[in-house]
């Protein structure tokens, strides 16, 4: 069931896009608006205007948030990593990546050569 769920979604980045497209358009929407407050009075004029600051808010996030997930993964595709298979989150991006560099730069165990580990065994066996 949960194949037939993934099937259906749309990719991260065309959603960002859509995104950032009704952004664009919330801000076109609330310019125009500009020209109601001047011709309107009263309880219009006020309704108008807080339609404005909602527009103005919601273009404003939605261009930053997905030009800004947009532009970190346009970066990843031009340092060479698989930007698909990363989420939505941006803290999950950063928490794998962190897992990742840890594993990658954790410096290796030496070998334990037989003979020390018969030595120690022994070793064990005197003391008990």
């Amino acid at each position: 069931m949960d194949n037939k769920n993934e099937k259906k979604q749309m990719p991260p980045k065309s959603v960002m896009t859509i995104r950032l497209l009704v952004g664009m358009y919330l801000l076109y929407t609330d310019y125009s608006l500009i020209e109601g407050v001047k011709t309107r009075t009263g309880g219009g004029r006020i309704a108008i205007i807080a339609f404005m600051v909602l527009f103005f808010a919601a273009g404003v996030f939605l261009i930053i948030h997905s030009g800004k997930y947009l532009w970190e993964d346009w970066q990843r595709e031009r340092a060479g990593g698989n930007a698909s298979e990363t989420s939505l989150v941006s803290g999950t991006d950063t928490a794998i990546q962190a897992e990742e560099g840890a594993e990658k730069d954790a410096p290796e165990m030496p070998e334990v050569p037989e003979a020390s580990k018969e030595q120690v065994s022994e070793e064990n066996e005197a003391a008990e």
